[in-house]
């Protein structure tokens, strides 16, 4: 379902019974409903690999900007051309490449994302507050909220943005007694 409202949120309606089809194979003949029935593919299947990839590797960094590309990489490689097609705030189109970071300027929407001069330092800054290996029990409860943020790092598709901040819940998943724990023991009873 997660890639239902993501398609919804960029004002794809996509069906969850189209997405159910497109999952057996069986696409639209319409090419415009074809491309958002594989862009929900594509979302599924980097979900698939984000959580395999995670419980593979449990002590990965999930907010470094390692990460990040290879989420960017595996969606991104997985839709359709016509996809991949952007536009600049020159309005020129420019094609996304899977795993690298935009070399122009671009506006989604009504954001204005940053500069593409500075993603790397905002990638970076995004690794040094938010990533749950350095966080306390109490802080990632807080982090968990905030990686909700990201998007105004990468806006462009709300399908990235979904598998991205779905891995925190992954990474963030600690016992419940552990947070407790941090509590002074008079809150704990409540």
């Amino acid at each position: 379902m997660n890639s239902y409202y993501s398609n919804l949120i960029e004002g794809n309606n996509t069906s969850p019974w189209e997405i159910q089809k497109a999952l057996r194979q069986d696409f639209s003949k319409e090419p415009a409903k074809r491309a958002l029935q594989q862009e929900s593919v594509a979302h599924i299947d980097a979900q698939k690999q984000m959580e395999r990839r995670l419980h593979e590797e449990p002590d990965l960094e999930i907010c470094s900007s390692d990460f990040i590309v290879w989420i960017h990489k595996i969606f991104y490689n997985s839709l359709p051309n016509e996809l991949k097609i952007i536009k600049g705030t020159a309005g020129r189109e420019h094609k996304v490449i899977g795993g690298e970071l935009r070399k122009q300027q671009v506006t989604v929407g009504a954001h204005l994302a940053p500069t593409y001069s500075v993603l790397e330092a905002f990638l970076n800054r995004f690794h040094e507050v938010y990533e749950p290996n350095k966080l306390n029990a109490i802080e990632r409860v807080i982090a968990s909220a905030c990686v909700y943020f990201f998007p105004n790092i990468l806006p462009k598709k709300a399908q990235l943005q979904t598998a991205t901040t779905s891995a925190a819940p992954i990474k963030f998943e600690k016992p419940h007694r552990e947070v407790l724990a941090a509590y002074p023991p008079q809150m704990q009873a409540q």
